[in-house]
């Protein structure tokens, strides 16, 4: 399964930067774009990360149970603007990770449904300036059953943290 996976996420890769040769924008809950009324924008995100320390609480811990930690994940991403000044984005990540120490096995699997609505109530334009209002909301929703006692090891959102 793993092989299959990662041959889909470097063939998505490669179509994804094939695609966008020309110039590229995206969006994303925190960023200042908005898209206009009945406009569709989707894509998919590959992200990896590594570490042999990380954070609970307030305690900075170095493992040597787990080594160092590595996780990727391909998640696909969409936005539609019921208006130009309202927008719905949603969310759904694959997540697999591995530990290079230790007993515990990797975790895989889809994670969270991440749902979020963007609104623009304000624009005002000064001069050469324009300051904009954004207000964010939005649910996530666990999509399978993993664990959360094996943190980090587990399939963890990081986006939202």
């Amino acid at each position: 399964m793993k092989k299959i996976i990662n041959k889909l996420t470097a063939g998505f890769m490669i179509i994804a930067g094939i695609a966008s040769a020309g110039s590229a924008s995206a969006q994303t809950d925190m960023d200042a774009i908005m898209m206009n009324k009945k406009q569709f924008c989707q894509g998919l995100n590959y992200d990896y990360s590594s570490w042999d320390h990380y954070w609970e609480g307030t305690f900075k811990r170095d493992n040597q149970n787990l080594g160092t930690l590595s996780r990727q994940s391909v998640m696909y991403m969409g936005a539609y603007g019921i208006t130009n000044k309202l927008n719905v984005l949603a969310s759904v990540p694959y997540v697999w990770t591995k530990a290079s120490a230790g007993t515990l096995h990797g975790a895989e699997g889809i994670q969270d449904l991440a749902v979020f609505v963007k609104w623009k109530p304000i624009t005002m334009t000064f001069g050469k300036n324009q300051f904009s209002l954004f207000t964010i909301g939005g649910f996530s929703t666990p999509l399978s059953n993993y664990v959360i006692d094996y943190l980090p090891k587990q399939i963890v959102r990081r986006d939202l943290l």
